[in-house]
């Protein structure tokens, strides 16, 4: 059962914005923190984040919180990364160098590709409504079929490609480029879109996601 909620803060993202989204959805005690006692002792944890993923594991360093992430995961609890936060979860990054990430979910972050197939330019950053194609809907998280061709709002310059197929649940078409969209490894789950900014699909997915992992 989850009744606590901790957002990870390290100095990068919306923090707020998802408190109130998770303020709206769910009736949970929903903290704010950056305190290892208050994120081993929550039920669910958060690690948001907009930004640049080298500064994002430079400020999880400063504040002494990638260990205590890690332990609270090899547990077995419940962590949804949103965007960069999602990205997080990686081995490595090529975003301005190369990075460690956090090695939760093995796989790398490197640029969107930002041609077609018949050489047709895109513009990177994506910016725009992603329309969810569900690839894997397991057990845990059998509710992703119901956001099927939902659209979710989406930025980044940088994808996350998971080692493993079976750790990509959902990805999104960007001329002809499949781009992750949803990675997912045991109680482990992480989205490319912002769901405090996707109107009433985010919402949904964000009751459906605490039911499920609690």
């Amino acid at each position: 059962m989850i009744n606590s909620i901790t957002i990870v803060d390290y100095g990068i993202g919306n923090l707020f914005s998802v408190k109130r989204s998770f303020e709206v959805c769910c009736d949970k005690k929903i903290k704010v923190s950056s305190k290892t006692s208050d994120i081993l002792s929550s039920d669910m944890i958060i690690l948001p984040g907009v930004g640049a993923f080298g500064n994002a594991i430079r400020e999880l360093e400063r504040k002494d919180l990638i260990n205590p992430i890690k332990e609270y995961a090899s547990k077995g609890n419940p962590i949804l990364g949103i965007c960069l936060g999602m990205q997080l979860f990686a081995s490595s990054s090529e975003e301005f160098g190369e990075h460690l990430g956090l090695d939760i979910i093995p796989g790398v972050v490197s640029k969107i590709p930002n041609q077609t197939q018949d050489s047709r330019l895109l513009k990177i950053p994506y910016i725009g409504w992603a329309k969810q194609e569900i690839i894997h809907s397991n057990e845990k998280f059998n509710f992703l079929d119901e956001f099927k061709e939902k659209n979710m709002y989406t930025i980044h310059s940088f994808q996350f490609k998971p080692c493993s197929s079976h750790h990509l649940l959902a990805q999104y078409d960007y001329g002809g480029n499949k781009i992750t969209s949803i990675i997912g490894k045991d109680n482990v789950i992480g989205v490319q879109f912002h769901p405090e900014k996707s109107g009433k699909y985010g919402l949904s997915f964000l009751q459906h996601l605490i039911q499920n992992l609690g």
